[in-house]
């Protein structure tokens, strides 16, 4: 059975604004794993096919993602971290996420969005941080505030078209 990898420093459990995320049940330092995503490698022509709108699903590529086959293993493949404008946490190559700084017992961990992908969808923000963009698209990785903030923390292959840019 495929199951993503979750740290043993942090727990699953609701919150208000996306129902479940990811909280550290201790501090947790800078640069240390937190989560690593399972999957199927399944290319872009049958994401929209096997999408359950579960939000299982994490890029690698252009053209390829991880993801669930059923609505079954989507439990076990979601890591759990939303999106915030002010994240803590960041990519590591294309599929383990890190702290980008340190995090204290109790606070949620949270990623921006901008740094996982390059498609084409929209989403209305309610992380609630001053800095908040209130609408996030998969296109924000090109936003060069974005880039110099969270140089070497997006997916490998962002990282990469941003440094080819």
């Amino acid at each position: 059975m495929l199951k993503s990898f979750h740290s043993d420093k942090i727990e699953i459990r609701d919150n208000a604004i996306a129902g479940k995320g990811s909280f550290a049940k201790e501090s947790i330092k800078r640069g240390e794993i937190v989560a690593i995503k399972a999957g199927h490698i399944i290319s872009q022509k049958y994401v929209g096919l096997t999408d359950y709108g579960d939000g299982s699903f994490w890029s690698i590529s252009d053209d390829y993602f991880l993801g669930t086959l059923s609505k079954d293993e989507a439990e076990n493949l979601k890591i759990y971290i939303n999106h915030s404008c002010d994240p803590n946490c960041g990519c590591h190559g294309q599929i383990a996420v890190v702290a980008m700084r340190d995090i204290s017992a109790g606070e949620e961990l949270t990623q921006d969005y901008a740094m996982i992908d390059d498609m084409d969808w929209t989403m209305e923000c309610h992380c609630g941080v001053p800095n908040c963009r209130h609408i996030i698209t998969g296109k924000d990785w090109k936003i060069k505030a974005l880039q110099e903030k969270y140089n070497g923390y997006f997916n490998l292959f962002i990282q990469e078209k941003i440094d080819n840019q």
